[in-house]
């Protein structure tokens, strides 16, 4: 059956949400928007991922995290849900590392991407 399904996610800020979303190179627009599902249920989202087939999904902020919205039943993106919701994990939690390690006054001095799907990340800081 067509429902619209909220995903906890454990995500709380909304540039690095952002980012991570950039850095997997999906396309997203600013809410607030509404989304649907087959029966014409809507939600209001905070940031829309549209789909080909118009089902599309999008994130919502309730209380102090993020929430994937989707109807599920109509996922249309490049991976399942779950290795989705991982990719996107990781690249957000890389974003809130190299935030904070520029705002300590580091400088990202290089970045690997592992075969095993892990992110390796030099930084540097020069003291005076």
């Amino acid at each position: 059956m067509s429902h619209l399904t909220q995903v906890q996610t454990n995500i709380v800020n909304e540039e690095a949400l952002k980012k991570a979303l950039n850095a997997l190179n999906i396309k997203w627009q600013d809410g607030p928007q509404n989304i649907k599902n087959l029966y014409g249920q809507e939600q209001t989202v905070d940031i829309l991922i549209k789909q080909k087939n118009n089902f599309d999904i999008g994130f919502v902020k309730e209380e102090l995290e993020y929430k994937l919205i989707a109807d599920l039943q109509y996922w249309e993106q490049p991976y399942t849900v779950e290795t989705f919701l991982q990719q996107l994990k990781q690249q957000y939690a890389y974003q809130i590392i190299l935030d904070e390690t520029i705002n300590k006054g580091f400088e990202k001095l290089e970045e690997e991407y592992d075969k095993d799907g892990s992110i390796r990340l030099v930084v540097q800081r020069w003291r005076y």
